[in-house]
């Protein structure tokens, strides 16, 4: 019963975390998933065993995972590029065989001796002890999320993409769906923590000119043979064939809605929004109600990543201290948005320590 207590704690926290899709800021780490690949001197790394990945999950302040047995927490500081662990608790299952219960104790030391930490071509790279380093790759969530395709970088050939054509790739957590440039595609996607496939590929059969029926023909080839991905710079990168890579942009749809206020503030202390505070998006700005006056602030998106800048509002005095308070809090929270995340008919802005601005979709 105890460590069953002691798991749901860690499991209830862990919910808590704000999730993230992608890192265009290569130094911020808070709602982000990474699974382990290997540990280790540098110049001769061991790779995890066993059936349960060795996971590390951040939080504002807190850690979180699996170490290949027990689930584990504890607490992180970031300074520039340096990185520390403290406080590492854990369940108490025995783990076995002894090989997986020694990796498992190894893993829990390095993360307590951990020095200082880096990003490498999508790699979280976690140096410790002498010359040894925890090397992850990112666990993505792919709910609700949008992308462009950039470019495809084919082993065999030069392709060249049609900017008159865009190819799309809509993830949902049962389906994917999108544009291959003439015909709209779906597929049965199939996400394995680091991996992804796309199966039983189903395209419209429209006739289009000659170059752009090869291009949609390569792509959805090299669709149908992707294996892995990598999230690098906010970009989705999905592996194929040897060296084979489809590069795409995320897309940021929630520009296409109006949003009202629901919450603000720490995760474990949200404020209900009071009055109608609401965002809505036109032609790079962003323009709504503070619940007492106007705003319009310059707004960009990359990726995952937002900045709203140089706020101007009417100056219309609040009714009382609240509202005041409240407006002001939602004006330096914009300014510090750093990214978003959207759950269906939810966006959430991130800012500072794990705070968040949450809206509902407008009707």
């Amino acid at each position: 019963m105890k460590y069953l207590i002691w798991t749901l704690i860690v499991l209830l926290s862990l919910a808590a975390l704000p999730t993230r899709s992608s890192a265009a800021d290569p130094n911020r780490l808070v709602g982000t998933q990474w699974k382990l690949l290997r540990y280790g001197a540098e110049s001769t790394p061991a790779t995890p065993i066993g059936d349960q990945a060795i996971t590390l999950t951040f939080g504002a302040e807190s850690i979180g995972g699996s170490g290949g047995c027990n689930t584990y927490g504890g607490g992180y500081r970031v300074d520039g590029a340096t990185i520390s662990f403290s406080n590492i608790f854990s369940t108490l299952i025995a783990c076995e065989p002894e090989t997986i219960a020694k990796q498992e104790t190894a893993y829990f030391q390095a993360l307590r001796k951990a020095t200082e930490f880096r990003f490498e071509d999508g790699l979280l790279i976690v140096r410790y002890g002498a010359d040894e380093a925890l090397v992850f790759t990112r666990l993505l969530a792919f709910a609700d999320s949008t992308w462009r395709l950039l470019a495809i970088e084919s082993p065999d050939a030069q392709v060249t993409l049609i900017d008159e054509a865009p190819i799309t790739l809509i993830l949902m957590a049962e389906r994917a769906s999108g544009s291959s440039g003439c015909n709209t595609y779906r597929a049965v996607p199939t996400y394995r923590e680091d991996s992804i496939r796309f199966g039983q590929i189903v395209s419209t059969q429209m006739a289009c000119a000659e170059p752009l029926m090869a291009l949609e023909q390569t792509y959805l080839a090299a669709l149908g043979a992707v294996e892995s991905y990598r999230v690098v710079d906010g970009q989705l990168v999905l592996l194929y064939s040897s060296s084979g890579r489809l590069i795409f942009d995320r897309v940021a749809t929630f520009t296409e809605s109006a949003w009202q206020l629901s919450a603000y503030g720490a995760p474990n202390a949200l404020i209900l929004a009071t009055g109608e505070v609401t965002l809505r998006f036109a032609e790079g700005r962003a323009l709504g109600s503070t619940g007492c006056n106007q705003y319009n602030a310059i707004f960009s998106a990359r990726g995952d990543s937002v900045s709203f800048s140089n706020p101007i509002t009417t100056r219309r005095a609040c009714p009382n201290a609240a509202l005041s308070q409240q407006e002001q809090t939602f004006l330096k929270a914009l300014e510090r948005a750093t990214h978003y995340s959207q759950q269906g008919g939810e966006l959430t802005l991130h800012y500072g320590a794990g705070e968040r601005l949450i809206f509902k979709r407008a009707e």
